[in-house]
């Protein structure tokens, strides 16, 4: 690690100074890995800052990263800064070391050594020793150890200490004197050898004998080496075998037991260098190996054979460090190293046997790094096709010799553009290449076309051919422009496929042959767009297998690889759309996997299949490998050893030894894919790494949080808990899944994410469990726990709703009780009372009481019940089986039984409640009581009921209205008619902050005090209201506490329920709508005003208008209505953002505000309009203050320190000449600023009827044009496009035509309005549609020609204009790559980051597109740069020119160059003359269009100009390639 002192910088700067004389000096060794890959940990990933001084992996799994602001603990996803109390806060930090007892310790640059105690977040001041030189630091440690009696020993600035945990005691073992700290000399390092203590200085090595304390310098080094860096030690290193190494400024030194004891008894040596000349900062070991951080980078170092390697530097990655430099090194859990560097963080190098083997340009000798096809000719011999040459590759020396590399590195598509390699025996191989296929002879390196080769070349007419195929008879098939066609070497014939021609797997549709599969003699698979399809050749049977087509994919969609798996499945991949797995006897599909649904990436490549259940593929995204059984997917990346993650589709091939070799744009990987999946660590383990909320903040530990439980208040939000597998090599590969259970189980499915947050947590307990998913296997490891305990809101926990209950049930007993009371009181009277039956019955119906009488003998009971109380006026008499019918369901078994009982002698007594049913249908409570009298032989039972209905009622409101009154928010007070306060509620109470009833009164009247009006009104209504009355207002109450409230106040004089009252009382009720009337307030200023200026809106505007016009009105004066629109506002908007255009708007509102008197109204419409309202003035004022306004808006305006200038447009209507109403001048005056803005900018028009009379004009103008549009009026018209040099049609531009009755409408005028209308996208649409069936019929009569329309920049608008073209063409089986799209410059500039994108999605989709009318635009050659543009069309003005303007022709020429430069081609339109067509053939123009050749045609008659043109025998007419 690096001098921690402040108090040396003279040591460094010489050490600086000297490493650079060195490197200036020297010559450095390669490093083995020229091109490093690092995980990289610095300030962009949440690191403090980026020099790393010191690492350490603690006991949990965790990273600690010390830099010069502060310290840092990294879970492998998320970095947590150490700043409790701020004490280690923007703090230098430069040693970092773990005890027996899991402390760490800390030391700082200034402020002494501190513990950490990961178990609590407890950060301690545990060591402060001040400098014997300078006044205000404490010294800091350069190394720190525990000794084996458990004390802390640490090389400090200036001495060896050792420190007591137990008794803070601190023992000093050595110092340097004054003299050598004064000169800025330090202690570095330290070391225990038996009895004796090795110390390291920048002065050089020290032994200090522990019994005695005395030390003396020692010397490994010859005299004449003893330079002042070689002798600066750091770094101490115990071997096992006793060797004893020593790391300085100049060189790594090992030493021999021997020579260790030697030095321990104070004699000299002469150690051997095992590294020389590197300076040395930190080593660990791994199994026998040494790594070593150092200036020059890491190093390695194997004892065993005395051999170092230089591993590598960190500047030669491609991440741009700036330095070698590394400070401090250390092993994670899985053997691999974290380096802390100077200037870029912590670098994570996985130190792995070579899993993959990468064979580039750079370190194979490959003649181009982008690969795209592969053929293995034998065990030893591998064929390799690049972007520029043919590779033969030795696979077992690793030799390359290249073929046909192209010396012009700036060639595209040529000879040299090898796509694929197939046998063709006698030494020679097919190749399919960027200009066609050819013949490659292996002995001589020369390359013969097919075209050469063929006897009848011209059945193939030029053009491409691709998808080759070598058959079992060594016939080449292949797919052309033209068709199919097959190639026999024997008789050098070229000739049709007709059963493939003949089929619906159109050439332009068709990618060619895919292969055979296993044991298939009669047929081979071949990929089609969206499809794929099976050609069986004996039978002559074409049939589409499979189509992923319902994915609404584009162009360049297609079947890629297959892949037969064990269990009778076929992966096919589909680039761009992602994998599927077909059942291999019905092809019907079973899995689908794309990307978020188990794959990384869409593209996917070359699929393999590995005996045992893997399916092996190249992506985009590395190498992925599927378990066809468990259906999980691993991923290889850079950090597993690729050169490259980006692969190419066509480009893998399975060796036959088992490896797998795949091409991609960093040359070759090859690989042993049992070997790469035996590397793997499965099962992680998972640890809880953080906990926070967003309501506030948790003081949490630094250790893992596994088993924590974690207390939270029931308003607590933002819960978020942090996990991670502490798997530094597999982070971006290991997934998690958790559990939340409790009173809410939920269940969360795998996901990288490694943080779970829930937005609340409903008041309980609950267990979170988190499970690590092993990156190879996908397998849960053991799983961490989390327990969260949220509390309950203070009147809603378990103890008060248990204490509400118990409250209730109190009082019930207590009233039960009572009643139970006063009905023995009634039973003694009536037993007191049974002669007098007269009086007992006005007694019981007194109490709503009767009796009831039943006879063993009758066994019916007698009683009034049912006609007196029940309604049943003609009741029977009934017994007790038919009388429980009237019982209420729930109470009937109670009933019956509790009669049985007591009949039967069980009881001697009855007493039941239960319901009996009304006639009407409800219920009522009643209360039988009874006893038994035995006379003659026959049981007699006597009994009364009772109506107890009333008080179940009353029981259940009084506990209703407890409940109301108790927990209610509103504030409500009990007041007797003097004011004086009977009760109030919780709420009120806690506004009067009074839990005393004591001194309720007291605050109750302070209150009122202060609010005097509030009391005036409620002693009114107190003194007014009767008994059962109701008032309800508003008031304004301010608290004791100073809040200010707006409430609505409710009064109500209680009665009891016989309208009799006991006193006056009043229940008072406030009701707090403050905020409802702020939200008022604010709801009718946004009704009224604009949000941005602050102005009134439409609204406001009407209503002033409206009022304006009546006082204008009465007072029989004018006003004026004034209609501003800003020029150029869009641009603005457009190009420096809508906060620009936010800014320019309030002050351009400020400015016609200031313009204006205070009695006159601006108002904004919306957007960039403004009215304004002139009250009291005529038109030569107001025409004054229109000026006024133009000439303040046209001042410069600065916005985004850019200035901007802008103007108005302004209409005027005069009240009452141009309107009676506000609605007619709000028109009139819109009107006018219509026609000023036509008049150019910053003008000023007063409305003239005639205007009027134009908007009605282009209204019914309009209307027509919707109604067109509605009727599909419009019809396609064909102009031709032809060759230059062979005046064959290519393809048709198509355009618009609209037939009326008077004629047809012109194009230039019907096109821009219904651009205005938004209609043209839809006429756009209809029209392809009728043009798509005409190209689609002419093609199949054998015209192939083209087609091309126009696009506006209305059309770019349309989110879904990529598929909706796809789609059409799918329609009509036509392919996407013949349909041209005509663009104008104007369309790219309204909103060019729209444009680029959409042009980006139409290129992909493999529509072609032109730049129409170029040159007479503002930045063609901007365009031409950015977008995809394919075709340029030269504008009909300069075409005109030819012959008559120089200019024009210089134009035109430059144009042609242009085009040619950049690969496009480009059509002449407006070719009228036959001069014009000869200029553009001598300059080579490819194609022309205009009258000379044909004025644009219906399509009947274009099928005809096609038949009249194309002869008999040329109708495959050249396309536009």
């Amino acid at each position: 690690m690096p001098p921690v002192s402040g108090f040396r910088p003279f040591w460094r700067v010489l050490l600086l100074l000297t490493l650079c004389l060195w490197s200036i000096s020297s010559v450095r060794a390669e490093p083995l890995y020229k091109d490093p890959r690092f995980k990289r940990l610095n300030v962009t990933q949440g690191l403090s800052q980026s020099t790393v001084n010191a690492l350490l992996i603690d006991r949990s799994g965790f990273l600690w990263v010390a830099t010069e602001w502060g310290l840092n603990r990294y879970d492998g996803h998320q970095v947590r800064l150490v700043t409790e109390g701020n004490v280690l806060d923007r703090t230098a930090i430069y040693e970092l070391f773990e005890d027996s007892e899991g402390l760490i310790w800390v030391s700082t640059l200034w402020d002494g050594i501190f513990v950490l105690d990961p178990d609590s977040g407890d950060i301690r001041a545990e060591i402060s020793e001040k400098s014997g030189y300078l006044d205000n630091p404490s010294q800091s440690a350069e190394f720190i150890t525990e000794g084996p009696d458990g004390r802390i020993w640490l090389a400090l600035d200036e001495k060896v200490v050792a420190y007591n945990k137990q008794t803070a005691e601190l023992t000093t073992y050595f110092s340097l004197d004054q003299d050598q700290i004064k000169a800025q000399h330090s202690v570095r390092a330290l070391v225990h050898y038996k009895n004796s203590l090795f110390v390291a200085t920048t002065l050089g090595l020290y032994v200090v004998d522990m019994d005695s304390l005395k030390s003396r310098q020692v010397h490994y080094l010859e005299p004449e080496q003893r330079s002042m860096d070689a002798v600066n030690t750091k770094v101490f290193e115990f071997g096992d075998d006793g060797e004893l190494y020593i790391g300085t400024v100049e060189g790594l030194y090992r030493l021999t037991p021997e020579q260790v004891e030697q030095l321990s008894q104070g004699k000299d040596i002469v150690a051997q260098a095992a590294i020389p000349s590197i300076n040395t900062w930190a080593m660990v070991r791994r199994k026998h190996l040494y790594y070593l951080a150092t200036d020059l980078g890491l190093f390695s170092y194997d004892p065993n054979t005395d051999q170092s390697i230089h591993l590598l530097n960190p500047e030669l990655s491609i991440y741009h460090i700036s330095s070698d430099q590394l400070y401090d090194l250390t092993l994670d859990r899985e053997g691999n190293l974290w380096l802390g560097s100077d200037t870029d963080g912590a670098l994570y190098w996985q130190v792995r046997p070579e899993l993959f083997t990468n064979m580039t340009h750079q370190s194979a000798g490959l003649s181009n790094d982008v690969v795209w096809g592969q053929w293995q000719e034998n065990p030893e011999t591998l064929w390799v096709g690049t972007d520029n040459g043919l590779n033969r590759v030795d696979l077992v020396s690793g030799k390359v010799k290249s073929f046909l590399v192209n010396p012009d590195d700036k060639a595209v598509r040529s000879s040299s553009s090898i796509y694929q390699i197939l046998d063709a025996g006698e030494e020679k191989l097919w190749v399919n290449h960027g200009e066609g296929t050819g013949l490659f002879d292996k002995l001589s390196g020369e390359l013969r076309s097919l075209e050469a080769l063929a006897v009848n070349p011209e059945m193939l007419e030029g053009g491409e051919h691709w998808g080759i195929h070598v058959t079992a008879e060594g016939k080449l098939w292949f797919v052309h422009e033209q068709g199919y066609f097959s190639y026999d070497p024997t008789t050098r014939q070229l000739s049709p496929i007709d059963d493939l021609n003949r089929s619906a797997l159109l050439p332009e549709m068709s990618w060619g042959f895919i292969g055979q599969l296993p044991g298939d003699t009669t047929g081979v698979l071949m990929s089609g767009t969206y499809s794929l399809w099976y050609y069986d050749f004996e039978t002559g049977e074409v049939k589409e297998l499979h189509n992923i087509r319902r994915e609404k994919a584009q162009r360049y969609v297609y079947a890629e690889s297959w892949a037969l798996d064990d269990n009778g499945l076929l992966w096919v991949s589909y680039p761009g759309v992602g994998l599927v797995a077909l059942d291999a006897e019905t092809y019907q599909e079973k899995f689908f996997y794309k990307r978020h649904q188990g794959l990384p990436s869409n593209e996917v490549y070359s699929l393999h299949f590995q005996a045992g259940g893997a399916l092996w593929m190249s992506s985009i995204k590395g190498i992925l490998k599927l378990d066809t059984k468990t259906h999980h997917v691993r991923r290889y990346t850079l950090m597993h050893g690729l050169a490259t993650e980006e692969f190419a589709e066509f480009a893998g091939v399975r060796l036959s030894d088992g490896r797998f070799s795949y091409g991609g744009y960093k040359g070759i990987t090859l690989f042993e894919p049992n070997v790469v999946s035996q590397s793997a660590i499965t099962n992680p383990g998972v640890v809880i790494s953080g906990i926070n909320l967003m309501s506030r903040e948790l003081a949490l530990p630094y250790r893992d949080l596994n088993g924590s439980t974690i207390k939270l208040n029931h308003d607590d939000v933002g819960l978020a808990v942090d996990f991670s597998a502490l798997s530094f090599s597999e982070q971006e590969n290991v997934t998690y899944t958790y559990r939340l259970s409790g009173a809410k189980e939920v269940e969360y499915p795998p996901s990288a994410e490694s943080r779970a947050t829930f937005a609340s947590l409903s008041p309980g307990s609950y267990t979170l469990t988190v499970w690590a998913l092993s990156a190879e296997t996908g397998e849960k490891g053991q799983p961490a726990k989390v327990f969260i305990n949220v509390a309950y809101p203070p009147f809603a926990s378990p103890r008060a709703i248990f204490a509400y209950g118990a409250f209730v049930l109190v009082a019930v007993g207590c009233f039960w009780r009572r009643r139970v009371a006063h009905r023995r009181q009634i039973l003694r009277a009536h037993q007191a009372t049974e002669q007098s039956e007269k009086r007992m019955q006005l007694a019981l119906r007194g109490s709503d009481s009767g009796i009831w009488e039943w006879e063993s003998r009758s066994e019916v009971l007698i009683q009034d019940r049912p006609s007196r109380v029940l309604g049943y006026e003609h009741a029977p008499v009934l017994n007790i089986l038919q009388f429980s019918e009237l019982v209420h369901t729930a109470d009937q078994t109670r009933f019956v039984n509790a009669w049985t009982r007591y009949t039967k002698g069980a009881r001697k007594s009855l007493d039941i409640t239960y319901r009996l049913r009304h006639k009407e249908g409800y219920y009522l409570w009643f209360r039988d009581i009874g006893s038994g009298i035995a006379s003659d032989g026959e049981v007699r039972l006597l009994g009364t009921y009772t109506n107890v209905t009333d008080i179940y009622a009353t029981r259940e409101r009084a506990s209703l209205f407890g409940r109301i009154f108790e927990h209610s928010h509103e504030w409500v007070l009990v007041l007797e008619q003097d004011f004086r306060v009977m009760d109030a509620n919780p709420a009120m109470r806690k506004v009067l902050a009074c839990s005393d009833d004591q001194e309720l009164q007291a605050k109750v009247n302070a209150l009122f005090a202060q609010n005097p009006s509030s009391k005036a009104l409620i002693l009114e209504k107190l003194n007014t209201l009767k008994q059962g009355q109701q008032w309800n207002g508003e008031t304004k109450i301010t608290t004791l506490a100073g809040e200010r409230y707006v409430v609505e106040a409710d009064i109500y004089a209680v009665t009891e329920d016989n309208g009799i009252s006991e006193g006056n009382q009043f229940a008072v009720t406030f009701s707090d709508i403050t905020a409802q009337k702020q939200a008022t307030a604010q709801l009718q200023k946004m009704a009224s005003f604009d949000s941005l200026t602050g102005l009134p809106n439409r609204m406001l505007l009407l209503d002033r208008l409206s009022h304006a016009i009546d006082q204008a009105e009465r007072a029989e004066k004018s006003l004026a209505v004034m209609f501003l629109d800003l020029d150029r506002f869009k641009y603005v908007n457009d190009s420096l953002g809508h906060e620009a255009g936010d800014s320019l708007l309030k002050v351009v509102a400020a400015r016609i505000s200031a313009s204006l008197r205070k009695v006159d109204t601006v108002a904004r419409l919306g957007g960039d309009e403004f009215v304004v309202l002139i009250e009291d003035a005529g038109a030569e004022a107001v025409s004054q203050v229109a000026e006024q306004l133009v000439a303040a808006i046209e001042q410069p305006i600065v916005i985004s320190d850019q200035p901007v200038s802008i103007s108005t447009s302004i209409g005027i209507a005069i009240y009452p000449g141009d309107g009676a109403n506000a609605a007619d001048l709000l028109k009139h005056s819109d009107i006018a600023m219509y026609h000023a803005k036509q008049a150019g900018r910053g003008v000023v028009k007063f409305f003239q009827e005639q205007m009027n009379q134009q908007v009605q004009d282009r209204l019914q103008f309009a209307n027509a044009l919707k109604d067109a549009v509605a009727r599909q009026k419009f019809i396609p018209y064909y102009q031709p496009i032809v060759k230059c040099s062979t005046s064959q049609v290519v393809a048709f531009e198509v355009l618009m035509r609209w037939p009326t009755e008077s004629g047809f409408i012109s194009p230039d005028r019907f096109i821009p309005k219904a651009e205005e209308l938004g209609l043209v996208a839809a006429m756009t649409r209809d029209l392809l549609q009728q043009a798509l069936a005409d190209l689609y019929r002419w093609r199949k009569a054998g015209y192939m020609v083209e087609l091309s329309v126009n696009l506006s920049a209305r059309h770019f608008d349309e989110d879904g204009l990529v598929g909706e073209l796809s789609e059409l063409m799918y329609q009509f089986n036509l392919p996407t790559n013949i349909l041209s799209l005509e663009i104008t410059e104007g369309a790219l500039m309204a909103d060019h980051q729209q444009a680029k994108e959409m042009m980006s999605g139409l290129n992909e989709a493999g529509f072609k597109l032109a730049l129409d009318d170029f040159g007479t635009g503002y930045s063609s050659l901007r365009y031409l740069q950015e977008f995809p543009i394919e075709i340029l069309k030269i504008d009909r003005s300069f075409v005109s020119e030819i012959g008559k303007s120089a200019n024009a022709e210089e134009i035109i020429n430059a144009t042609l160059r242009l085009a040619e430069t950049l690969h496009m081609r480009c059509v002449a339109e407006g070719i009228e003359e036959p001069h014009q067509a000869e200029f553009f053939k001598q300059r080579g123009c490819q194609f022309l269009q205009g009258y000379y050749f044909s004025k644009p045609l219906p399509a009947d008659a274009a099928s005809t100009y096609l038949a009249d043109v194309v002869s008999a025998n040329d109708k495959q007419a050249q396309v536009l390639n």
